[in-house]
């Protein structure tokens, strides 16, 4: 199943009503997976809260995905054992609200299999407020409710616990997103905001509220000193579906694989794409777009 967006913006915030969450685990840690084995580079984390008063529990994991809601989310670095994260908060948009429980959430390993989910008593969803020179800061190594994993045991900071399953289906996110919404296929539209579901889906955006894209770039880039297209695409880790770059110059007719497009990296937050025609005098015009893949 098929569905193409176009990339379209960068977006950018800026408000004088400001407060800043620094959140993070304290760098040269040692941290393993339920093998023993250290975290590797598969490993991510995410600062959020769920939503729709959901609590979870190490019994309802197979809920976790479906309300959960990310702020931000930060690549962990095995070699400095350390992940770091800094958020601007500028409103108190549900499920946002003040005071609601946030959580950091790890993730990584095969298939995303791996996951630990921690937070302190103190992490509550701060008020913007105005401009705040002194950030709050949340240190994995000051949490004192550990849902999923453990915390400072056998010489870690950090252990993630295994959960069975793999990645989340579509199948799975529609029924907790979409349940009882008619527009739930995957080239549909719930919301209406031109965001197709299938694309929802893969960027862990909320499919029936009208939202921007996430930050989706478009730059040229120089090889050998040849002019090529390139963009960037944000993604959720734990979700079975894959995306792929493709080029028109007509709109009418799209190229991808190894002689049209080139991945040119790939991390579990952040896929990083371009095109393998040259921008030229002679072909000024190009076109590129993101299509999202269901197994």
């Amino acid at each position: 199943m098929l569905r193409p967006i176009l990339a379209l913006l960068v977006l950018t915030l800026s408000s004088l009503h400001a407060r800043t969450i620094k959140w993070y685990c304290d760098p040269g840690t040692t941290n393993r997976m339920s093998n023993g084995q250290a975290m590797d580079a598969s490993f991510h984390f995410e600062l959020g809260v769920f939503k729709d008063g959901f609590v979870p529990t190490s019994a309802n994991t197979a809920q976790w995905a479906g309300k959960w809601v990310a702020a931000q989310s930060a690549a962990y670095n095995p070699t400095t054992k350390y992940f770091t994260g800094s958020y601007t908060v500028t409103s108190n948009a549900s499920p946002f609200v003040e005071n609601a429980q946030a959580y950091i959430w790890g993730l990584g390993g095969i298939n995303n299999s791996e996951w630990i989910l921690l937070r302190a008593s103190s992490w509550l969803w701060p008020q913007p407020g105005g401009i705040d020179p002194v950030a709050l800061e949340w240190n994995v190594a000051n949490a004192n409710q550990v849902i999923l994993g453990s915390l400072n045991s056998g010489g870690a900071l950090m252990q993630s616990a295994s959960i069975a399953g793999g990645p989340m289906t579509y199948a799975q996110w529609r029924d907790a997103e979409l349940s009882g919404v008619a527009l739930n296929g995957p080239e549909q539209d719930a919301d209406g905001d031109g965001i197709p579901n299938v694309m929802e889906f893969v960027l862990g955006t909320p499919p029936q509220s009208v939202n921007p894209l996430p930050p989706i770039t478009v730059s040229v880039v120089m090889d050998g000193g040849v002019s090529y297209l390139q963009s960037s695409i944000p993604r959720r880790a734990d979700r079975a579906a894959t995306l792929r770059l493709e080029r028109s110059t007509d709109l009418l007719s799209w190229s991808s694989g190894p002689t049209a497009t080139q991945v040119v990296s790939e991390t579990p937050l952040l896929l990083v794409a371009k095109s393998l025609l040259p921008v030229t005098t002679d072909q000024p015009k190009q076109f590129l777009r993101w299509v999202a893949e269901l197994p």
